[in-house]
């Protein structure tokens, strides 16, 4: 019924065809409709819909409520299932047109018939994987977000609420860097092109963004790049941002405690030591007097007793220290003079703690040293 080269690209496209009279009965089924629907086409010849299919559609008012279209000869399109005589359910998507003679008279109608159950399941399979992905990234309590190559949100999750302070419906319809720390915008772009240039690698971060409330909330954001099935290039890009503005503000609060320690400590003393377990420098800053004119690396593994005279560690005061040492115990302002290359001598005062590992063994002093002269 489908003559020549347009009949084989017709049977190509469609599953099958069919045809009714002017009182909407089947005049005809092509081949393949057998294969797909289980019935013989002459258990359907000579019937309307409703007789024809008795029994095997999901909803027998289905065809009553596009009557209105039947009776005004127009064209029509529906979806409907089928119960196979195997048990299967079909989906199936049927098409028609009027067919009118030369006399304008009504002659029935003449459509394809598709089978779409493959594509409807797949569809409602995507459906439900993009339900149970909403589900799962919105008890995420970091932000996730996917927005395309020009910055226009695709996807938002709740989470951005309790972060940013914003409604998903107040940001959606806008670009993802809107509430972004003005100093922070460029860099924001740069990341983006970065992971828009290279698929599959993950760029990372840390962004200013604006609460709502006008606060400064500070996001550790990842941006990694969407390729689509067809190679193209990347047009989408998804973000994961995580609050860190707490502990943002302790490592800063830390940084400024250690300066000030360290201003602190600088100012009171004029240099800084550490010896191991066999009492040994193993470190010492770099404003130390110069023991003998001696370098940081000619004293680095050295005692006291190998840097300094003999005669320096006869005192009770000396002995007093060693015996402080031997116990790991603190000493504190201990004064002791050592002579510089030019013969003159110089007085020095250190105090030091001793210093333990995790597992409570001495491990070393740790100490400060005063030029008193």
């Amino acid at each position: 019924r489908v003559p020549g080269r347009f009949g084989d690209v017709a049977m190509m496209a469609v599953d099958w065809f069919w045809e009714m009279d002017a009182e909407l009965r089947f005049t005809y089924q092509s081949s393949r409709f057998e294969e797909i629907t289980g019935i013989p086409p002459a258990d359907v010849i000579g019937k309307t819909r409703e007789e024809a299919f008795a029994g095997r559609i999901d909803d027998s008012n289905k065809w009553s409520r596009i009557g209105a279209a039947l009776r005004n000869r127009e064209k029509y399109c529906m979806v409907w299932a089928l119960q196979h005589p195997d048990g299967e359910i079909r989906v199936l998507r049927t098409q028609g047109k009027p067919v009118v003679g030369a006399n304008g008279k009504f002659l029935g109608y003449r459509g394809v018939g598709s089978d779409i159950t493959e594509a409807t399941t797949t569809r409602q399979q995507l459906l439900e994987d993009t339900n149970r992905f909403r589900s799962i990234i919105e008890q995420v309590t970091d932000i996730v977000c996917i927005v395309n190559a020009d910055g226009a949100i695709r996807f938002l999750n709740n989470a951005v609420e309790n972060i940013l302070g914003y409604a998903v419906e107040e940001l959606e319809s806008g670009k993802a860097d809107t509430q972004a720390h003005a100093e922070d915008r460029a860099s924001i772009q740069r990341a983006k092109q970065v992971a828009l240039e290279n698929p599959g690698r993950v760029v990372a971060g840390d962004y200013r963004y604006y609460h709502k409330d006008g606060s400064i909330r500070v996001l550790q954001m990842t941006l990694q790049c969407f390729s689509n099935q067809d190679g193209e290039e990347c047009a989408e890009l998804i973000v994961h941002a995580r609050d860190i503005t707490n502990q943002y503000q302790a490592e800063k609060a830390l940084r400024y405690s250690e300066e000030r320690l360290r201003d602190f400590a600088e100012t009171g003393a004029d240099w800084f030591w550490e010896q191991d377990a066999e009492l040994r420098f193993s470190y010492l800053s770099g404003n130390y007097p110069g023991y003998q004119q001696m370098s940081a690396d000619q004293i680095i593994g050295k005692t006291r007793e190998e840097m300094l005279p003999a005669t320096n560690f006869k005192s009770d005061s000396w002995r007093q220290l060693q015996a402080r040492l031997a116990a790991r115990e603190p000493f504190y302002n201990f004064e002791y003079p050592y002579p510089r290359v030019d013969g003159a001598e110089i007085i020095v005062r250190i105090s030091g703690k001793p210093k333990f590992d995790e597992q409570g063994e001495f491990i070393g002093y740790r100490g400060t040293g005063i030029d008193i002269t």
